[in-house]
């Protein structure tokens, strides 16, 4: 998502998974994105999370199971009423600030200059949910025991 893209710089490197608006089992933060990792505990992941706890918009982090870190960050206060147009599925009527993210030729680009028609937005399935995590790593779990 564009909104906090300027913070995770190079999250793929750490085993970034996903963002989602909110966690059913949690205490929500207002406004805020919840940025999923699977990462590798590592030197470089360390820094990495020195860094994200240093931006203003860091809210902080918790462990959602084994090997699994949620970090939360805060919309900036620019991109609260596009994140808000978010939430409504209202994406042709993003600031122009904001539509100057999209990459030209993608279809995110082309669903808010309203160049095609997307379907509406569910929010609710933008919540994170545990078994999210859980079916992987069974799916997972039973690949690997086939293969052994």
């Amino acid at each position: 998502m564009p909104m906090v893209s300027p913070i995770l710089v190079g999250e793929k490197d750490f085993g970034f998974k996903g963002l989602y608006i909110g966690d059913d089992d949690r205490p929500q933060y207002p406004e805020s994105i919840y940025v999923l990792f699977n990462p590798r505990f590592n030197k470089k992941y360390q820094y990495y999370e020195k860094f994200l706890a240093s931006k203003k918009l860091y809210k902080g982090y918790y462990d959602v199971s084994k090997g699994f870190v949620m970090h939360i960050i805060s919309v900036p206060p620019i991109y609260i009423d596009d994140y808000h147009k978010f939430l409504l599925g209202e994406y042709t009527k993003f600031s122009k600030s904001y539509k100057a993210k999209f990459i030209k030729g993608t279809k995110a680009y082309d669903v808010v200059h309203g160049i095609c028609d997307f379907p509406k937005w569910v929010p609710e399935l933008e919540i994170f949910k545990k078994d999210t995590i859980i079916k992987p790593i069974k799916k997972w779990k039973q690949e690997k025991l086939k293969l052994n």
